[in-house]
């Protein structure tokens, strides 16, 4: 399977590769699924920047933001984004083409920010644990106050706290997806490849279903899929009685003899009916 990938850092190691875009709730807009061929790199973006505009051909010009990871990222990206009135922010790998180098190569004492920016395009670099490049055409980088969820305030760049309030939405779909799933260990990978499309189409629809009813009789995503799967299995249908046609005959069995234990004969009925279809006269 010319296809499969394997992701060293991943739990499960061997698999196939899902592209999805999705919103922050987790309601999954798009999925592309990896099937070793390169898609069409009309812009010059290299073969990730080609993904993300495949995934993102219907919400250009529009207004969008969206978050990415570094997998994905660049400079010349962000500039397309800013050329098509869409917003982008996400974190940036350093060995990126056309990256600023002063910035890259900054030296920094932990909490201290350093940025950058070209029009509306600005990569920040800030030192917290360890050194993190971000990348973004909407926000002017600044330092912020942020609250942890133990109530402990921080300074923060702003483009990395927007980044982590809305870079939760493929986490969320796939939350979603590992709560009874029904994907099984087989080596048909067509079989995973379609259950895993359903149980999006499900996951979907709970996400709506929830959204548009506030007081719902459905509870969990495991009531509404147990709810979907009923509504669709057909009740079985009654056996109707065959009506005996006109020229319906029976076979009676003919009595075994002394020379023949099974003896057999012509039907007089099927022979009437062939001879007169063939014109023969009897």
């Amino acid at each position: 399977m010319i296809f499969r990938q394997y992701i060293k850092k991943k739990r499960h190691k061997y698999g196939v590769k899902f592209f999805e875009l999705c919103t922050y709730g987790g309601l999954v807009l798009n999925v592309e699924v990896y099937s070793g061929t390169k898609f069409q790199d009309a812009e010059g973006l290299g073969q990730t920047g080609a993904v993300v505009l495949h995934l993102m051909q219907s919400y250009f010009d529009k207004g969008y933001h969206l978050f990415i990871d570094n997998w994905y990222n660049s400079v010349s990206l962000t500039e397309y984004f800013s050329q098509r009135k869409t917003y982008i922010t996400g974190t940036l790998r350093r060995d990126r083409k056309r990256n600023p180098q002063e910035v890259i190569n900054k030296k920094l004492l932990k909490g201290e920010m350093f940025f950058q920016s070209l029009g509306d395009v600005s990569v920040t670099k800030w030192k917290d644990k360890r050194d993190v490049q971000v990348i973004s055409n909407a926000l002017v980088p600044a330092m912020v106050k942020t609250t942890n969820r133990h109530g402990k305030e921080k300074d923060k760049p702003n483009v990395v706290k927007i980044y982590n309030e809305n870079m939760s939405g493929i986490d969320r779909s796939d939350q979603m997806l590992s709560y009874h799933s029904g994907l099984r260990k087989t080596i048909r990978w067509y079989k995973k490849v379609g259950i895993h499309l359903m149980e999006v189409m499900l996951s979907n629809a709970y996400y709506m279903y929830a959204s548009v009813t506030p007081c719902r009789n459905v509870k969990n995503i495991k009531d509404f899929r147990e709810v979907v799967v009923e509504s669709l299995i057909v009740p079985p249908r009654k056996k109707r009685l065959m009506r005996p046609q006109l020229n319906f005959h029976c076979l009676s069995a003919i009595p075994a003899t002394e020379k023949k234990k099974t003896p057999t004969r012509r039907c007089q009925h099927c022979r009437k009916r062939t001879e007169k279809s063939l014109g023969t006269n009897v």
